[in-house]
């Protein structure tokens, strides 16, 4: 008998796969489904938890997959040669709509966005001197974002925004890329590692291209950056939807436990019933939590005029506080559910529209708040000792039986995206069944 564990997007999926040839038994904690891509309940239906749509990608293309075998959890970025088979399973079970470019909010002004986006429209709000456009010209080539794709690089031992400075100069940096970290929660902006930075990934921000931007005003250098979303509903009622089918499938056996800890992972081991176990959540083991920011989501409800967006970046503008804001559900009277992204403890009591900066938006309603959660974990920080001590917890479990298997957040808490995770668990389901 096999058993997964976890209550994780792979933990669902290898379910999924693994209940339609054979029966499995699975274990997972009382309470939510799919992590942070299970959203929330609210009045108006189980909603996503900020711009979770972001870890969809752009599905609706039909891209050729590189086969499953090369994938790999510990190679930055790897999930994106195989999308094909990310789509083919979402689509299972919903149609999936191509959402717009994402927009920034930018002094008082919404335009396209240069984070997520490919356009470079903000640049017109700077004034570049000659010495900014002669670091543009003199990046260290060991540092040439062409690079990340290549191991033992420099750009692997540097932090994001060091690499900022020695690429955009000190202006750009203090100026738009600090206080936008300092706004995502992160204290310390030494920690983020370049490789683990999306300014690495995007040719966007290839100093040539910057350049031309400057000294050409060629903001659009030919890149679209589109994600997708399920055409009638949220990401995480599709989830809630997979879950409920899985348990009245006749193959599963749903076990409810209190926490993935040494003690279950051990009784589990010496149960001679069971062949092999496939851990898809967090064992808990580690005395510590890992580093990671912190922010503070609120829904708002908003008129059917006021949110002519799908997600807006604003601006690393002190005097608008939020980061993120996503729709996140059109309701069938026209108007909007709005998921606002903080940084944690920055709202004040009982907000306003114009105290967190969205009064263009939702003047109209008043900031109409209809939920709130606090304390959500957001971006993953560098904690070498955790990630080190939980390396040791595994090699341990490891070392004293050969039917312990991990995946998704059960074997790092890095490439944990929904497509890594939903790809992690095709990879387990081939390697179990020789495909």
């Amino acid at each position: 008998m096999r058993v997964v564990v976890g209550s994780s997007i792979a933990a669902l999926v290898l379910v999924d796969l693994l209940s339609k040839h054979e029966q499995v038994i699975w274990a997972k904690r009382d309470g939510g489904i799919g992590g942070v891509f299970g959203g929330v309940e609210t009045e108006f239906g189980r909603l996503d938890i900020g711009m979770t749509n972001l870890e969809l990608g752009d599905l609706t293309l039909s891209p050729v997959d590189s086969p499953l075998g090369e994938y790999s959890s510990e190679s930055t970025n790897s999930c994106r040669n195989h999308l094909g088979l990310v789509r083919q399973y979402v689509e299972q079970y919903c149609v999936l709509k191509q959402l717009p470019e994402p927009q920034m909010f930018y002094r008082d002004s919404v335009l396209a966005d240069f984070l997520y986006g490919h356009r470079l429209d903000v640049l017109n709000f700077f004034s570049f001197d000659e010495r900014i456009l002669s670091c543009l010209k003199s990046v260290p080539t060991n540092l040439h974002p062409s690079l990340k794709y290549l191991t033992g690089t420099a750009l692997e031992r540097i932090s994001y925004i060091e690499m900022c400075r020695q690429t955009f100069g000190e202006h750009f940096t203090n100026t738009l890329i600090v206080p936008w970290m300092k706004k995502l929660g992160v204290i310390d902006v030494e920690e983020i590692m370049s490789i683990d930075h999306r300014i690495v990934w995007a040719p966007l921000y290839y100093p040539e291209s910057l350049v031309r931007a400057i000294t050409e005003k060629e903001f659009d250098i030919g890149l679209k950056s589109f994600f997708s979303a399920p055409h009638d509903s949220t990401l995480a009622s599709q989830i809630q939807s997979i879950f409920q089918e899985l348990t009245i499938r006749e193959n599963v056996v749903l076990r409810e436990i209190n926490s993935v800890n040494i003690d279950f992972v051990n009784n589990l081991i010496s149960d001679d019933a069971i062949s092999d176990v496939y851990i898809a959540d967090r064992i808990q083991g580690v005395q510590t939590q890992p580093k990671q920011t912190k922010i503070d989501l609120v829904y708002f409800l908003m008129g059917e005029t006021s949110a002519e967006f799908d997600y807006v970046l604003n601006s690393p503008s002190s005097e608008t506080p939020w980061y993120r804001l996503t729709r996140v559900s059109i309701l069938d009277d026209g108007n909007s559910i709005v998921c606002g992204e903080f940084a944690e403890n920055t709202i004040v009591k009982s907000p306003t529209a114009e105290s967190l900066g969205l009064g263009r938006y939702v003047a109209d309603f008043g900031a109409a708040e209809v939920k709130r959660l606090s304390n959500i974990n957001a971006l993953n920080l560098p904690d070498s000792d955790w990630d080190a001590t939980y390396e040791l917890l595994l090699k341990g479990i490891r070392s004293s039986t050969g039917k312990i298997n991990v995946l998704g957040p059960g074997a790092s808490r890095w490439r944990n995206t929904f497509s890594d995770q939903v790809i992690q668990a095709h990879k387990t389901f081939g390697e179990i069944y020789e495909l």
